[in-house]
């Protein structure tokens, strides 16, 4: 718990100072922030991925007070051949609340079985359904397929969580894929915006149609429950996706960090 403690908030503190250095806009903080506030259900937020500093860089804006209660900070995945290398890379990472997910494992995999576990237990799950980093988006804010676990994750949970849709902006520019020397350093003095979009329409169309088949008692077919994954993953991603098209279009207001 004190390594947990240690990172988390280390890292907290250096993402909020490196984004003190840009021009961040926040819109919709007050919705993540309610829902941690209320944890009457897990917290599952969703958002594109832009770049490899959008986490933690993104929570460089919660309140310092949440670095130093890691019950308020995300749990997260995170792949094994990237993050967890060696011992010194896993010890951080699993510290900093980063779930080691095994790419080309599926969506039965120990991961998601731990992260369904911590939404059960009221945390909060961030994710980047994408699976990869995505710099190349469409003016209709069209992401690449969301992988399933995410669909996995909401039919096998107990109740559904608040599922809050984000859209990322910026973040390419601090660390762009075809970046030159020094790779490892992200460029300061961007322009960044982090939104957090209505959790109430997203998670009551999810629990409409989880709550049905939680009460269906007969069990499924295989081909029946992945028709019933992809459903879901694609409503979310849909929300996401128009989320994404506000924010590119110009309609979302943002306010000044």
């Amino acid at each position: 718990m004190l390594s947990r403690l240690l990172t988390v908030a280390t890292v907290g503190l250096s993402s909020k100072a490196f984004l003190a250095l840009n021009t961040v806009s926040v819109a919709g903080l007050d919705v993540l922030r309610t829902a941690l506030d209320d944890r009457q259900r897990g917290v599952l937020t969703v958002c594109n991925h832009i770049s490899v500093t959008d986490d933690p860089l993104t929570w460089g804006i919660m309140p310092i007070s949440s670095y130093f209660n890691p019950r308020n900070i995300r749990w997260t995945l995170g792949a094994s051949d990237i993050m967890f290398t060696n011992p010194v890379f896993s010890a951080f990472f699993r510290s900093g609340q980063v779930i080691e997910t095994f790419r080309g494992n599926g969506i039965q995999q120990p991961a998601i079985d731990d992260a369904i576990r911590k939404l059960d237990a009221g945390h909060w799950v961030h994710l980047f359904p994408e699976g990869k980093v995505n710099q190349f988006l469409s003016p209709q804010a069209q992401l690449l397929r969301f992988k399933w676990g995410i669909g996995r994750m909401l039919m096998d949970v107990k109740r559904t969580p608040v599922v809050i849709p984000m859209w990322l902006t910026g973040f390419d520019q601090v660390m762009p894929e075809n970046r030159g020397f020094p790779r490892f350093l992200p460029r300061p003095g961007k322009r960044i915006s982090i939104t957090f979009g209505d959790p109430y329409h997203l998670t009551s169309r999810l629990d409409d149609i989880l709550s049905q088949w939680r009460a269906d008692t007969q069990p499924l077919a295989d081909a029946e429950q992945a028709s019933r994954r992809i459903q879901v993953t694609r409503i979310v991603q849909e929300e996401v996706e128009k989320l994404g098209y506000t924010v590119i279009s110009g309609t979302q207001l943002n306010t000044k960090l």
